[in-house]
């Protein structure tokens, strides 16, 4: 439908929003409001990004850890074993954060079969749905290891 009429009021300048255009400003009073468009909507992509680049180190440094005890032919205590399916627990709830955040602010069309954003979206949550990558499920399994074994 590219020859549907909108009325121009119902129309958003993308280039006057928060420069010249003070509508959402009059209408909600909030300060993001007062910051043009382009510079709000270039924030709030960051903020998935630093949760998946967070998820990413804490993995990094699990997954190290893991390896480096395997080559050292060593066991892996009940704790370590339910340290590590919290941690990958907690990485996967960070990933679908930024995930959904992502889904969240790209509007309507984001539902449309013909958007990739909707196949990542459901892929997403198919993995995170897994019972072992999820915090309800190994959450407290953990507390239980870890409320019963005494500090090292």
């Amino acid at each position: 439908m590219n020859d549907a009429f909108v009325p121009s009021y119902r129309a958003l300048n993308i280039d006057r929003a928060g420069v010249d255009d003070w509508t959402g400003w009059e209408l909600h009073h909030r300060l993001t409001y007062r910051v043009p468009l382009r510079v709000m909507l270039a924030l709030d992509l960051v903020a998935p990004l630093l949760g998946i680049a967070q998820g990413a180190v804490v993995m990094r440094q699990r997954v190290n850890w893991v390896l480096e005890k395997a080559r050292r032919g060593e066991a892996f205590s009940e704790c370590e074993r339910g340290t590590v399916q919290r941690d990958r627990a907690f990485v996967v709830r960070l990933c679908m954060q930024a995930v959904n955040r992502l889904f969240d602010v790209s509007g309507g069309h984001a539902l449309f079969l013909s958007e990739p954003l909707q196949r990542c979206r459901r892929d997403a949550q198919a993995v995170a749905h897994r019972a072992r990558l999820m915090l309800e499920t190994v959450g407290p399994a953990y507390g239980r290891v870890a409320l019963s074994t005494p500090p090292a």
